[in-house]
């Protein structure tokens, strides 16, 4: 176990429940946790939100080294992860996505190829390409979808939050994996990056820019990203 504050009920929750979450990706063979996920995407809100301001003291003084712990594990299996940069439209740095081993991804704006959503979290000013970050990338994040909305009748609703944008990257991902079944987590986040539309290599509020689904696989020996 990592390094927490193991009498604090909500945190000891907290990684439990990121315990089993990891533990339904893979099984068990000879008491050892053989992992299955290639893929994992993370869009979790409840971690930068809590209905106490206590608890979410708590949980930020723990919560990066619960989910390091967590992820380095599934990233030494060979899995690659999304996870969303959240929706408070604030620096601070929200997990998962900010962990090492792990793309952040942040959303663009409604019928916008070009602005960060108001409610997408962002990067700190100083922060660079090699740093763990909020958003690495962006991507949409609204989604019209087929719904009652009791307020206006419409039968139509159009729903926003970097949950979306998280699983848009992921399969993204999958796709490249598809083609390069041995390519590690570093290996995608070069292609990944490289084939990003920005006009500068890395910024606060998209990262290293807009995703672009045709990912090109760099040939081997090309340099990779740092993160």
């Amino acid at each position: 176990m990592p390094n927490i504050n193991k009498d604090d009920k909500v945190v000891q929750e907290l990684y439990e429940e990121n315990q089993r979450l990891y533990t339904r990706l893979g099984k068990v063979y000879d008491n050892e946790l053989i992992f299955l996920a290639k893929i994992v995407c993370n869009s979790l809100d409840k971690y930068t939100r809590a209905d106490c301001k206590d608890e979410i003291k708590r949980l930020s003084e723990n919560l990066e080294e619960i989910l390091s712990s967590i992820n380095d594990y599934a990233y030494e299996k060979g899995c690659i992860i999304v996870a969303s940069a959240g929706n408070e439209s604030t620096e601070t740095h929200s997990f998962p996505a900010a962990n090492k081993h792990v793309i952040g991804v942040g959303a663009l704006h409604f019928d916008s190829e070009e602005y960060l959503a108001g409610f997408s979290n962002f990067n700190k000013d100083d922060e660079k390409a090699t740093d763990n970050v909020n958003v690495d990338l962006v991507a949409p994040g609204y989604v019209i979808s087929d719904g009652y909305d009791g307020r206006s009748g419409s039968q139509i609703l159009l729903t926003q939050g970097t949950s979306f944008s998280a699983p848009i990257v992921a399969g993204a991902a999958a796709l490249w994996k598809e083609q390069n079944p041995e390519g590690t987590l570093e290996e995608f986040e070069n292609d990944l990056y490289s084939s990003c539309e920005s006009d500068v290599p890395f910024s606060k509020l998209g990262g290293h820019g807009i995703l672009n689904g045709a990912i090109q696989h760099s040939a081997p020996g090309d340099e990779s990203a740092d993160r």
